[in-house]
């Protein structure tokens, strides 16, 4: 599977402790069951074909039972202390073998670096 997403978040550095995922209204075997979330303060980190991420969380999506379609999943907290410019999101497992996967919000919880 391994889709994803690059985010840069507008208000600059940051330290994610927490993130939460939102269902679609069709398909929950699309739906995201495992994922990794890393980071990276290096200027390039946006570019394509860039490695040098740290992985910060590794684990279920917080969708393992279905919220139905539409709705938030649980809220997934992990410790990270570090602070990143960009964060990188790979799905790496959903609900059910498909060719896609699909969500409708990604939300990032933590706060602005010092």
């Amino acid at each position: 599977m391994d889709t994803g997403l690059l985010i840069t978040p507008k208000i600059g550095s940051s330290i994610v402790t927490a993130l939460q995922f939102y269902t679609v209204n069709d398909m929950a075997d699309r739906d995201p069951m495992t994922m990794t979330l890393e980071g990276s303060s290096d200027p390039k980190a946006a570019t394509e074909g860039f490695k040098d991420f740290r992985l910060i969380y590794e684990g279920a999506s917080g969708l393992d039972s279905d919220p139905d379609r539409g709705n938030a999943g649980s809220r997934i907290a992990f410790s990270n202390t570090t602070s990143y410019k960009t964060y990188r999101l790979l799905i790496t497992k959903t609900r059910a073998k498909t060719d896609a996967t699909q969500y409708g919000e990604l939300i990032l919880f933590g706060r602005i670096s010092p």
